[in-house]
């Protein structure tokens, strides 16, 4: 059986992002730029719908590499149904950086999720809310939370900058 383009292009591109961000910084914004002008919109779509969580934690950085309004409202939907915080740090910034003060809704459900089913993602979130100046309904962030959540910050406007 020949594998497809988008399998190919998966096999590229995931394993030389999902564990270099958050841990290389800005400097991996570059290669997001890169491999998200090689996508399209329906193979970061495939990738923010999957239940495989390296796909959409990457699928979450090329998003906010392309920045199309698709990917946007898609970002929301994979944020409401993440399953935890192998993910859920990534789409969270992703929906902040794309969607801005649209992202509140979906960072409240998940945020709901995660402390229903014990997940330890819901500090991260804290931190996005506060971010966006929204009370946040969930236990104050560690400073951990809130170091972690700009540094991914940092990393999703590097990337924007780069994709102008």
């Amino acid at each position: 059986m020949q594998r497809d383009e988008h399998e190919r292009f998966l096999d590229e591109v995931v394993p030389r992002l999902y564990m270099r961000i958050p841990s290389a910084g800005p400097s991996s914004a570059s290669d997001v730029v890169e491999f998200a002008r090689a996508a399209s919109d329906d193979t970061v779509l495939r990738m923010l719908a999957t239940d495989r969580w390296r796909e959409r934690k990457t699928g979450a950085w090329l998003a906010v590499g392309r920045g199309t309004p698709p990917l946007a409202d898609a970002v929301l939907e994979s944020l409401r149904t993440s399953q935890g915080n192998l993910t859920s740090p990534s789409l969270a910034t992703a929906a902040i950086t794309l969607c801005g003060d649209r992202a509140v809704p979906s960072l409240l459900e998940y945020g709901r999720a995660d402390v229903a089913n014990t997940w330890y993602g819901v500090g991260f979130i804290s931190a996005a809310l506060a971010h966006l100046g929204e009370p946040s309904p969930f236990p104050h962030p560690t400073e951990h939370d809130v170091a972690g959540f700009a540094r991914h910050l940092e990393i999703a406007e590097a990337v924007v900058a780069l994709r102008a």
